[in-house]
Order: structure tokens, then sequence, then C-alpha cells
């Protein structure tokens, strides 16, 4: 059976999550480390996704095999320049910026092994930003 849509009304492609150009201020945060405001959680995922695609390397076996101050330099050029936190709001928020990006890591590794990888295509079409010899040696 296929899914209904109301009539006149096109779907539209998504479209490619780019980084972005603003900054959001971040003056609270809830009980589990997540800005308040709706448009900081959602700059923040995107954000986290991004970093997860286009700046961690897909050959890393564990997101453990990143140490503390690798993870602290991706915060600061990830993320710093796109969200602002005040001191005592960074630590709390750093530990919650990288479960979401290891998350969004692994759920980005899964995807190619099931898209790509097991179709015998090549991943490189549709993610660009991935080298051609990382692509090689994570098939």
């Amino acid at each position: 059976m296929q899914a209904s849509r109301p009539c006149g009304r096109r779907q539209r492609k998504r479209k490619v999550a780019k980084w972005p150009t603003n900054q959001i201020v971040v003056t609270e945060l809830t009980v589990d480390g997540m800005p308040t405001e709706k448009k900081a959680v959602t700059r923040m995922r995107k954000l986290a996704g991004l970093i997860a695609r286009q700046r961690l390397s897909l050959l890393m076996v564990s997101f453990d095999d990143l140490i503390d101050n690798e993870k602290e330099q991706l915060f600061n050029e990830c993320v710093q320049p796109h969200l602002e936190f005040s001191s005592e709001l960074r630590a709390k928020v750093l530990k919650v910026m990288m479960r979401i990006v290891n998350k969004s890591w692994r759920t980005f590794k899964s995807e190619l092994v099931c898209l790509f990888v097991r179709a015998g295509s090549d991943a490189t079409v549709k993610h660009p930003f991935i080298p051609r010899h990382v692509s090689e040696d994570f098939v």
C-alpha cells in the first residue's frame, strides 16, 4: 500500500547538509545536556552529523581511538564557531556532543556498508568528501 500525500504537493528532495555560516549563542542547557532552544538543538545535531561524515576517518576501528585532545580539538574547530557556549556549560556539552557524534559516525559507517559495500557500488559518487583511497581501504 502506498502512503498518501496531500493533493497538489510534491515531496521535495533532501538537500545536502552544509556547514552553517552564522553562530548561535547557547545560554541554558536541559538536564540531559542539550540546549533549551530548538534552533540550537537542531544545529547541534546537524554539526554532529557533519563531523561524523566529514571529519572522522572511516578506517578508525572504534570512536574510543580518539584521545581527549582530539575530541576537544574537534569541538573547538567544528562546534565552537557555530554554537557558542559559556565556560561553565562547555564541559557538559563536550561530553554530550561527542556522544551524538559517536552515534552519527557509527550510523554513517553502517549505512555505507549496507548501501554501498554490500551492493558493490562506489560510495564516493554520493559522498564526494570521502577520499578514494579511504573508500577502497574501507571496502
